[in-house]
């Protein structure tokens, strides 16, 4: 919406002289996102924030490089991403200080050292651990919240759902790889609901559980089995990008 005149945050926190980000490094490379390819104001904005810092700041040659984040590719080619995030982390030697969140999150799972110019700004840890996907939804909702009673001085309470419920015990490897995969508890418990709602299942000998859940883009598969408290032990999840349907 080009028509719509607006200020980003990093040009309004460029204005006031008070503010003096933190220095989490002694050198450091400034990456700038693809999103920021046209936009002069912000580009010399977060050098102007970071030119009040102790950190020795250089640029790097290729800029406004897609840090591998765009397209879902981590999700559609996992070898295609981990090329382009390995490629744009050769840029420089030095941590990078970056000034966007999909930019931050893609190096610090990468162990490339990095930090966002809000982070240093508002004195926030800069290596702290990347969020789940799940911790990602929560915050959100969280933010939503605050947001709307603060501006409106209304309540905002998340929708439930009939699985929300459901308890799920995953081993934290499996919850780790299931990030990756983008996949959240919330996934899971929806296709363990609804196998267990409508029957739609199949049981191994071994008593495994395996079910589908069939979304407009993707499918998701989980392995299952109940326990003895009335939770379900999560052995798998997975998915992919195409549906069948039950009579394809």
């Amino acid at each position: 919406l080009p028509d719509i005149p607006r200020t980003t945050i990093y040009e309004l926190m460029a204005q006031d002289e008070a503010l003096r980000p933190a220095s989490p490094f002694p050198a450091a490379a400034i990456f700038d996102p693809c999103a920021a390819r046209e936009e002069e104001d912000v580009q010399e904005a977060v050098r102007t924030l970071i030119g009040r810092t102790e950190v020795d700041a250089s640029e790097i040659d290729e800029k406004f490089r897609c840090c591998g984040n765009g397209g879902h590719i981590r999700m559609a080619n996992r070898d295609l991403y981990d090329e382009i995030t390995d490629n744009r982390i050769r840029y420089s030697d030095k941590p990078y200080i970056v000034y966007c969140a999909n930019c931050r999150e893609t190096f610090s799972l990468k162990d490339k050292p990095n930090a966002h110019i809000l982070d240093m700004t508002l004195g926030l840890e800069a290596d702290r651990p990347v969020p789940s996907l799940m911790d990602k939804k929560r915050n959100s909702l969280e933010v939503k919240k605050t947001l709307m009673k603060n501006l409106t001085g209304s309540d905002f309470t998340p929708p439930a759902n009939e699985w929300d419920d459901l308890r799920l015990v995953i081993d934290p490897a499996l919850l780790e790889e299931m990030d990756r995969k983008l996949i959240t508890e919330d996934d899971v418990r929806e296709a363990i609901y609804t196998a267990e709602k409508t029957g739609q299942k199949f049981v191994s000998e071994d008593g495994v559980i395996q079910c589908s859940m069939i979304k407009p883009v993707i499918t998701y598969w989980v392995q299952y089995r109940p326990t003895d408290s009335g939770a379900y032990e999560v052995v798998s999840a997975y998915s992919h990008r195409m549906r069948f349907g039950e009579n394809e």
